[in-house]
């Protein structure tokens, strides 16, 4: 075979290559695109798209008045006789989209659920974080961790087997200037559930740790900038003021 012959062998051998990347980058396209769901909830001052595909551990949100609630699906770590570290993290986006005449403020986040631990050497811990970006131009960011606003430890928890509240909390506020001109953002919310059993201590151990609430409240205020009818009407009463004066003062 000549250096020709190889050539063209080469380059069907390259083409046919390609040509199957593509297909399976095709074929992967549009499995994203069927498993893709985007839904919309419209409240009176924003509305909230999603990914029903991506809720994860959080379950599906629900829309009240301004404020988004979630009740988590098995979001939990659990820890037993000294099975060490274990975790369960999920994070969801929501995009936020204002109404004209509204101005988001401040996101602002509340988790509830219980824990347990037996052992002394038990330990349980919440993190994550919060984070805004504008749609618009990502590096408009602003971001707050998820802090427990409990303790999370017992006095006695060798002969303590009882199931104890937490709650943690963020804050985001996007009142600065350079959130002035954002109408829509992204919003997510990170979440880690940690639990902790030491592998050389002895006797039973339990570290368990639950979410079974989420929610955040989204406050705004709404624009003082009167609409055009409302300048019209104002004009034409100006108009009639100054008419009446004119009149009084001629006569």
């Amino acid at each position: 075979m000549n250096k020709a012959q190889n050539l063209q062998t080469n380059l069907q051998n390259t083409l046919q290559a390609k040509s199957k990347i593509i297909l399976l980058l095709a074929l992967s396209l549009l499995t994203v695109n069927a498993n893709a769901a985007p839904i919309t909830l419209s409240g009176s001052n924003f509305d909230i798209i999603y990914d029903s595909a991506l809720t994860g551990l959080f379950g599906t949100p629900i829309l009240s008045g301004n404020a988004i609630f979630f009740t988590p699906i098995s979001f939990k770590a659990e820890s037993l006789n000294g099975n060490g570290v274990v975790t369960a993290n999920s994070t969801i986006n929501l995009s936020i989209i204002e109404h004209n005449d509204k101005n988001i403020t401040s996101l602002n986040l509340l988790e509830r659920g219980d824990y347990r631990l037996v052992g002394n050497d038990s330990v349980v811990g919440i993190g994550g974080q919060t984070r805004a970006f504008d749609l618009s131009n990502p590096f408009i960011e602003s971001t707050d961790a998820i802090s427990s606003t409990s303790n999370l430890t017992i006095k006695n928890a060798i002969i303590d087997s009882s199931t104890h509240n937490w709650t943690s909390s963020s804050f985001i506020s996007l009142v600065d200037a350079k959130w002035a001109n954002t109408k829509s953002f992204n919003y997510t919310i990170e979440n880690l559930l940690t639990a902790y059993t030491e592998p050389t201590a002895t006797g039973p151990k339990v570290a368990f740790i639950e979410k079974k609430f989420a929610g955040s409240s989204i406050s705004l205020i709404v624009s003082t900038v009167p609409e055009a009818n409302t300048i019209a009407l104002l004009l034409t009463g100006l108009g009639a003021i100054g008419f009446i004066a004119r009149r009084r003062k001629l006569g």
